[in-house]
């Protein structure tokens, strides 16, 4: 409802954004909407990097924000990589945007959102205030333990899944932080889930204010 204008009706997700208010303003009337443009914090990361894990561990830890695995969305028709996989990350601003309206920020854990070209720029981004970004990183070699050690239900073992996990996750801890001027490392590599939980709170909790 929050894209549906409430003087015309027209449903318009392109509402021009004043960030002076904020007010979105739709391009067909002119009607202004004030709205709450909160903080994104995004929490990224290979596969086997870390982040179900923390996620759990931090819930009931962390005050003043929504955790959220971005796993809790995931559907088969939203593996389209030859359109940047769009769909699910306009979802995950959507849902953002709606919960900020009342509650908030969201502190969202997924791989791809590690990336920030997987967020800006995209048509809902314009409702989110700064995006912050952290990325789970640990050296290769124990990405690949980690992978080669799951059930074999997860398919995660085979030497084509982890080469592209090492390879994200070599482009995380070098090209990440060139990619966005708010981007953060913690490494996983510690056995001790307690600390790296530990980080990644206090990152949090420096960024839940804007």
């Amino acid at each position: 409802m929050f894209l549906i204008c409430p003087n015309c009706g027209e449903h318009r997700p392109d509402r021009v954004v004043d960030p002076a208010g904020p007010v979105s303003i739709c391009p067909v009337c002119g009607h202004r909407r004030s709205f709450v443009r909160r903080p994104l914090l995004v929490v990224g990361g290979a596969s086997g990097s870390g982040k179900s894990t923390l996620c759990q561990a931090l819930l009931g830890r962390v005050s003043g924000g929504v955790l959220l695995d971005s796993d809790l969305l995931w559907r088969p028709e939203f593996n389209t990589p030859d359109t940047g996989y769009a769909e699910f990350f306009e979802t995950w601003l959507r849902l953002t945007v709606a919960i900020h309206q009342s509650t908030g920020p969201v502190i969202l854990f997924g791989a791809g959102f590690g990336v920030p070209t997987n967020l800006e720029g995209r048509l809902h981004r314009r409702y989110v205030g700064r995006i912050h970004y952290l990325a789970l990183i640990c050296p290769d070699d124990v990405l690949a333990q980690r992978l080669r050690a799951r059930p074999a239900w997860r398919g995660a073992g085979g030497d084509d899944f982890v080469q592209g996990q090492v390879g994200f996750n070599r482009w995380l801890r070098t090209e990440g932080p060139r990619a966005a001027v708010d981007y953060a490392l913690v490494d996983t590599q510690v056995h001790d889930v307690g600390r790296a939980a530990a980080q990644v709170a206090q990152w949090i909790e420096a960024h839940l204010v804007g």
